[in-house]
């Protein structure tokens, strides 16, 4: 039988208690946050390796540039 304790979350599942739904939401918050910050630091990430990218390859033509002014290519 129902522990008479235990309040029954509104729902009405005999087998779910209002601690075990608190648990739960708790576990799926923090599954969201975390997969949240990941998202965030993955896109950062992205961010940083696109701007390196870009200016190394503005270092390149520029050397390449200077070189070919200076004529060594």
């Amino acid at each position: 039988m129902h522990n008479q304790d235990q309040e029954r979350p509104p729902f009405g599942c005999p087998h779910i208690t209002e601690d075990d739904v608190e648990r739960i939401a708790e576990r799926a918050a923090t599954k969201a946050i975390e997969k949240m910050k990941d998202d965030f630091y993955r896109e950062v990430g992205k961010g940083f390796m696109n701007k390196l990218f870009v200016i190394t390859g503005m270092a390149i033509v520029g050397i390449s540039a200077w070189l070919h002014s200076k004529g060594f290519l």
